[in-house]
């Protein structure tokens, strides 16, 4: 009896062993797998895991690849009532995403400002020139710029500084406006400047220029659009794909609700049509390397008692060729503002753009490679 209970004893701490090593094995599996999806698509329910790129930003509002591959990112600032100010920086992050300053103390955005009338730093476009002029900079209304100001971005003698190009009343040639500001800028083929002033309902094409040997900026409005209700759809991101087409995202009239979003093709007599329709809130849109659509959606929903978008619900989407194709790379971003390609086809795209405290903002990375399975 005691020699049955002994080998009944050493079965026991058999099976034992074996149900740990069992349990072990699994263990290691579901970490692989872990691993293995960082950054993957997620089962059915689409979506990737981006990689940092850079963070402790203030409202990164917009963002540009200069013509030496690097990135240059727009901040447009903080200033509340009863908090000290943050103030706006033009700034360029290396490969590794580390942040050089380049041009600060500019006047900040103001928590007390509507979403599309924010001064600071508005956005970024690159400019066609040499290393020393390597982007065009939309600054923010002002009492004296209604509509924001346009800026070049160059370095003189190794110093960066803005060099003021005009105001968008003056370039445009109109009087005084509503408080306005530009919120996406695109450069096209021949080296002018497409840019989309949501709150006056415009999309607008600047050419900068150099007068009495000064640089100078003229201006004339493409088209307004027409949304829900003869109401003004506010016109947000704008791109133009390397064979010249124009793409704009229509943001959704007020009341806010989700689905009344569009991308829409301009022609260059002014001329539009949608092509993609049911987004919801999208504020920037960019063209990969071959020609993909992306677009990044502001949030999922707005209360209105609260007015306030959700946060953390932003998503970035791939869409085409098809008008009903559509699938989603990135989800659950924190109110972004702006995307941009690099040469690579990598894609970056802001977090905390807007409605956020200072140092939340980030940027964030998807590489090419992760990009190839949502074609």
């Amino acid at each position: 009896m005691v020699g049955r209970h002994y080998e009944g004893a050493e079965e026991l701490m058999e099976l034992s062993r074996i149900s740990f090593r069992i349990v072990a094995a699994l263990a290691v599996i579901v970490s692989f797998l872990v691993l293995f999806l960082r950054g993957r698509p997620i089962g059915g329910f689409g979506g990737l895991e981006p990689l940092l790129f850079a963070s402790e930003l203030t409202q990164p509002r917009g963002l540009a690849f200069g013509p030496d591959g690097a990135l240059l990112v727009a901040e447009a600032g903080f200033s509340g009532i009863g908090e000290p100010a943050v103030p706006g920086q033009i700034s360029r992050l290396s490969v590794t995403g580390e942040k050089t300053v380049l041009v600060d103390d500019l006047a900040p955005a103001s928590a007390e400002q509507s979403l599309f009338a924010r001064g600071g730093p508005a956005a970024l476009a690159r400019a066609p020139g040499a290393d020393s002029v390597p982007a065009y900079v939309f600054l923010g209304p002002s009492v004296e710029a209604p509509l924001g100001a346009l800026a070049q971005l160059a370095q003189v003698n190794g110093q960066w500084r803005l060099d003021p190009l005009a105001t968008l009343t003056h370039a445009l040639g109109v009087g005084p406006a509503t408080m306005a500001s530009v919120w996406s800028g695109s450069l096209a083929p021949d080296g002018a400047l497409l840019a989309t002033l949501p709150l006056v309902n415009q999309l607008v094409r600047l050419q900068p220029s150099r007068g009495n040997g000064l640089p100078v900026a003229t201006g004339t409005v493409v088209t307004g659009f027409v949304g829900a209700g003869q109401q003004n759809p506010l016109p947000t991101g704008v791109t133009v794909r390397a064979d010249g087409s124009i793409y704009v995202a229509l943001f959704g009239t007020e009341p806010f609700r989700p689905g009344g979003g569009k991308i829409i093709r301009v022609e260059g007599d002014g001329r539009w049509q949608p092509v993609y329709e049911a987004f919801t809130f999208p504020v920037a849109l960019a063209a990969s390397p071959d020609g993909q659509l992306f677009v990044l959606e502001f949030a999922s929903a707005y209360d209105s008692r609260r007015d306030q978008f959700a946060p953390n619900s932003g998503r970035l989407v791939a869409i085409g060729p098809g008008t009903a194709r559509r699938r989603t790379i990135v989800r659950e971003i924190n109110y972004p503002t702006a995307l941009a390609f690099s040469p690579e086809g990598d894609v970056y795209f802001t977090e905390s753009g807007a409605d956020s405290s200072p140092g939340d903002g980030r940027v964030l990375r998807v590489p090419a490679q992760m990009l190839r399975r949502f074609r």
